[in-house]
């Protein structure tokens, strides 16, 4: 894959944790971004490693600011356990080829209980869209993307985070296979190459607190 092309006003930050203040500053920087809306953010990261929760509190950040925003997760993408390889394709086809057309995006999402493809999902009109999950900024379309953040934390700490959030049964059942998806997408040493290709590196290793992704 081609290495991101940055533009002048980006940068790499390494944090610690997925603080609110964190979360202000991925804010402020997609509020200094010269791109019209709507903007687009891509969290991303291998599972367990702490997306989710700071998809939210951007989100809570988003609204303190007054900035109109939409949470796409790709969870609702992927067609069940073996999903992962295609989520990244549908959402670039589904999401973000009609958004940067200007168009209307709707995807199905996938009801993990029923298993199977269930309602149609419109992506509401908004300044910032935030795209959340594994692969979410991984194929043909990064270059889309205003900004872009990796999440990452040890493989024992994602496992642990992984097992709370999942059950212990259930992903001892499909764990592994996931994680042989997740190397196949990113590499084995579970970073993405080129080295540093996206805007802000999170290491979220000591943010235990309540931290579920």
């Amino acid at each position: 894959m081609t290495p991101l092309i940055r533009k002048p006003w980006r940068r790499l930050h390494l944090a610690c944790e997925t603080s609110a203040e964190t979360a202000r500053d991925i804010v402020r920087a997609l509020s200094g971004a010269p791109t019209p809306s709507p903007r687009l953010l891509g969290i991303d990261g291998r599972s367990g490693s702490g997306k989710s929760r700071l998809a939210r509190r951007v989100c809570q950040a988003l609204d303190e600011v007054g900035l109109s925003r939409t949470l796409v997760v790709m969870d609702d993408l992927y067609e069940g356990w073996a999903g992962l390889p295609q989520a990244p394709s549908t959402l670039c086809s589904r999401v973000i080829d009609p958004l940067s057309a200007g168009g209307r995006a709707a995807y199905r999402r996938f009801d993990w209980h029923v298993g199977a493809l269930t309602d149609t999902v419109e992506v509401t009109d908004a300044e910032v869209i935030v795209i959340e999950g594994v692969g979410s900024t991984w194929h043909r379309r990064r270059e889309a993307f205003t900004l872009t953040v990796w999440v990452q934390a040890p493989a024992e700490v994602r496992h642990e985070r992984a097992c709370a959030r999942t059950g212990q049964g259930d992903f001892a059942a499909q764990g592994q296979a996931w994680a042989r998806a997740e190397d196949a997408l990113f590499g084995p040493d579970g970073y993405p190459h080129p080295p540093a290709p996206f805007d802000m590196v999170l290491d979220t290793r000591l943010d235990r607190e309540g931290c579920r992704d």
